[in-house]
Parts: C-alpha cells; structure tokens; sequence
C-alpha cells in the first residue's frame, strides 16, 4: 500500500478508535447517573411509603 493511502487508512481507523472510546465513556456516564437516579428515587418511594404508614398506623392508634 502506498504511504498516502496507509496514512489515510490509519488516520480513519484512528479517528474511528476515538469516537468509539467517547462513545463508550459517555455510555458508562450515563449508565452511572440512572443507577444513581433509581437509587435516589428507591429511597425516596420507601421514605413516602414509610411515612404513610406512620401516619396510618399513628392515627389508627390515637383512636
């Protein structure tokens, strides 16, 4: 193969390597942040679900 053509070949499989890596990273960051969101809201659907039977517990009792 000719040294300009090599050259173009690499500077292509070499671009494509670094898209595909900036592909990858912003796959895991986003991978991260909704594992990060499921958690958060997990804890909130059990902090609600906790003070709702307090409530109904506590009121139950008062009566």
């Amino acid at each position: 193969m000719e040294p300009a053509r090599r050259a173009g070949v690499l500077a292509r499989c070499a671009g494509q390597l670094t898209s595909s890596r900036y592909l990858y990273w912003k796959v895991r960051i986003a991978q991260a942040d909704m594992a990060r969101r499921a958690e958060e809201n997990f804890k909130s659907d059990c902090i609600t679900v906790t003070c709702a039977l307090r409530r109904a517990y506590g009121a139950a009792r008062q009566h």
